[in-house]
């Protein structure tokens, strides 16, 4: 499964930038659900890679740095990113891609039926492994 949504954002900036860090933008975030966390690695790691990456410098062209993030998305078992140095020396955060693990889907009992993994002992369907990406 695959979703990907747009919409415009609003939120209170104490300090706006104008095109950088305004009150009202346009958001981009996708979600997609995998039966094993290795699956969910690699489409998260493909987002970074071959959508945001390739966006940024294929059409933008704008230099990326891409790789993972120490400070995670909460609830996050890995944040990956894209960053682009500004002028003054400051990276700026372009896009990012998050290993969600049974972080997000444990508590909304998300889960596939027929189960996409055999071998569940619980005769219950196994949980789905899914990350999330966005830029905003």
């Amino acid at each position: 499964m695959k979703l990907n949504n747009w919409s415009n954002v609003v939120r209170w900036e104490m300090r706006p930038r104008v095109f950088l860090r305004t009150t009202e933008f346009l958001w981009q975030e996708g979600h997609t659900c995998h039966a094993n966390e290795a699956e969910a690695r690699d489409h998260a790691r493909e987002v970074l890679d071959d959508v945001y990456g390739a966006f940024m410098t294929g059409v933008l062209a704008i230099p990326v740095i891409k790789g993972r993030k120490t400070a995670r998305f909460a609830g996050a078992i890995n944040t990956l990113t894209c960053e682009a140095m500004m002028g003054d020396g400051k990276a700026l955060q372009m896009g990012t891609s998050h290993e969600l693990g049974q972080n997000l889907p444990g508590p909304s009992t998300c889960s596939t039926w027929p189960p996409l993994v055999s071998g569940s002992t619980s005769g219950r369907p196994p949980g789905v492994c899914p990350p999330g990406w966005s830029a905003g």
